[in-house]
């Protein structure tokens, strides 16, 4: 008799769905504002409260604009209260942490701020540098 390890080994759909119907992803407390309101909220004040499973930033912005109204819109996190904001690019890391997200409407004075990273130039600059 084959043991229960090997069929789900050839099988990996019925494993990840397996593990993924015993074990869901953890429930997420995420809370946002916009960025016209920043200044006038405190911790735990006027922040819009969503909850969301999984590490997924589009579903969660997807999930955002259904209750704003709009997506045309860059999430960021910032370091404390008064830190750079950091566009949200990729999945969020794995917590149950709540997350605080500010959002910055496209082509907003603070959008057209945001540095983001130009992978090109760094793989350029790797290239340069490693051609001896």
């Amino acid at each position: 008799m084959e043991s229960l390890s090997n069929v789900l080994a050839r099988q990996p759909m019925m494993e990840s769905g397996f593990v993924a119907a015993c074990f869901p992803p953890l429930l997420r407390v995420i809370e946002f504002v916009g960025e016209d309101d920043l200044d006038n909220i405190g911790e735990g004040e006027i922040w819009t409260t969503v909850e969301t499973r999984g590490r997924s930033v589009r579903l969660l912005k997807e999930k955002i604009a259904k209750l704003v109204g709009y997506d045309d819109f860059t999430m960021c996190v910032s370091a404390g209260r008064h830190g750079q904001f950091t566009p949200l690019l990729i999945d969020l890391r794995r917590s149950r942490e709540t997350l605080n997200i500010v959002l910055l409407r496209t082509n907003s004075e603070a959008d057209n701020q945001l540095m983001f990273p130009n992978v090109s130039e760094i793989a350029v600059k790797w290239i340069k540098a490693n051609q001896d």
